[in-house]
């Protein structure tokens, strides 16, 4: 697990840093409000102490996949000032803001270029480095890590396509689910 954050934070390869897979709508609290509750996309590295990660994933930049029964629903990015993977997710799920996608999806992939720092924040959660300000490096990085992205998001990996391609320098974090909440902050509550 630390190879695949050391290597993260020291690559200049590709620009998926971290992504999250498949995350399921209903076990997210899409009612925080920005002044009175925390608005959260908890994912977590790892299961067990120490070795558990937890970031908060809502300030997030990137590109994002809508799911429904049928497979991709729609595809959108975050990108600029005031745009966050959280709030455009939460503009989607309430039909908010001239969204018209309220109610026709259940899950959503995830792909950012804002990967996590070493340090944690007063609860106990990895912070997100800043967005970058280029994202396009090494041309056939690039590539490569579009390709990763495409045969992740479409499902077509060990269907079509044989061989399991990855990011350069992404980590895969898991959702935490509304349920298991609590289990997880106290896990890395600073002591």
């Amino acid at each position: 697990m630390a190879d695949a954050l050391q290597r993260q934070a020291t690559s200049r390869a590709g620009f998926i840093r971290a992504y999250g897979m498949f995350w399921h709508a209903e076990e997210v609290d899409w009612t925080g409000e920005e002044s009175s509750r925390r608005l959260e996309l908890l994912g977590r590295y790892g299961e067990r102490q120490p070795k558990i990660q937890v970031s908060n994933f809502w300030d997030q930049q990137g590109i994002y996949i809508l799911y429904n029964d049928y497979g991709p629903y729609y595809v959108g990015r975050t990108v600029g000032a005031g745009m966050n993977l959280g709030l455009r997710l939460r503009q989607h799920w309430h039909g908010t803001n001239g969204s018209p996608h309220q109610g026709k999806w259940d899950r959503f992939s995830w792909f950012g270029w804002r990967g996590t720092l070493s340090g944690v924040d007063p609860r106990g959660l990895r912070k997100l480095r800043a967005t970058p300000s280029t994202l396009l490096t090494d041309s056939t990085d690039t590539v490569n890590d579009l390709e990763s992205l495409l045969i992740y998001a479409l499902g077509t990996i060990n269907v079509g396509n044989r061989r399991q391609e990855t990011f350069r320098a992404a980590v895969e974090w898991k959702q935490i689910r509304w349920s298991d909440h609590d289990d997880y902050m106290r896990r890395v509550e600073p002591r």
